[in-house]
């Protein structure tokens, strides 16, 4: 499959995505900041971590592809696996934000970012896979910070631990989820990626 439309494919999904999750901010009972504070708090703080993530994950995407030489079959299917995944975080985001108290709710939202790390994941090693012929395409994404060995580890690391924190108090999930955004904030690299192949 050309990688162009696969590409296209991604972030037609992604920008529906995101559009979805707005559309989720109603506007307030009231002209004031205090009924927005009210009544949409919790959800915009759910909404933000949810719309960094999928930021982020469109900036690694590009990059990805804009390096690689080549796609799978399976490379395909798994970046339809991501994309799916993807596709849950509306609902999660929407649900866990009306009811940030639930631990249902906030079980779920983890659970699906939980599946979308690691599918995530699974998307950047088959794509390593792929281009197992060019040493430079593999040395370049494997020193991308999301990808650095262990990297990965440490996130579903800390959303399993957001996911245990949950069962003590249901806000604890998206503490441990929110870290890990500023973590993930503050420790990209500073200077831009610029490789031609």
């Amino acid at each position: 499959m050309n990688k162009g439309r696969l590409e296209a494919y991604t972030d037609g999904v992604l920008a529906i995505v995101a559009t979805i999750m707005v559309l989720e901010l109603h506007i307030p009972s009231a002209p004031t900041l205090a009924a927005l504070v009210h009544q949409e708090s919790g959800y915009f703080l759910v909404y933000l971590i949810s719309f960094i993530c999928v930021g982020s994950s469109l900036y690694n995407h590009h990059f990805l592809f804009s390096i690689t030489k080549s796609i799978s079959k399976l490379t395909y299917w798994v970046n339809n696996i991501w994309l799916f995944s993807s596709s849950l975080l509306p609902f999660a985001t929407a649900w866990a934000g009306h009811y940030p108290n639930s631990r249902t709710t906030e079980f779920f939202y983890l659970a699906v970012n939980l599946f979308w790390a690691l599918s995530y994941h699974w998307l950047s090693q088959s794509i390593v896979n792929d281009n197992k012929d060019d040493p430079k395409i593999q040395a370049t994404i494997k020193m991308m910070p999301a990808y650095r060995s262990g990297r990965w580890y440490v996130s579903a690391f800390w959303i399993v631990l957001g996911i245990v924190g949950v069962m003590i108090m249901p806000i604890l999930g998206l503490v441990s989820l929110l870290s890990l955004t500023a973590v993930s904030i503050f420790s990209a690299p500073r200077q831009q990626f610029n490789y031609h192949f």
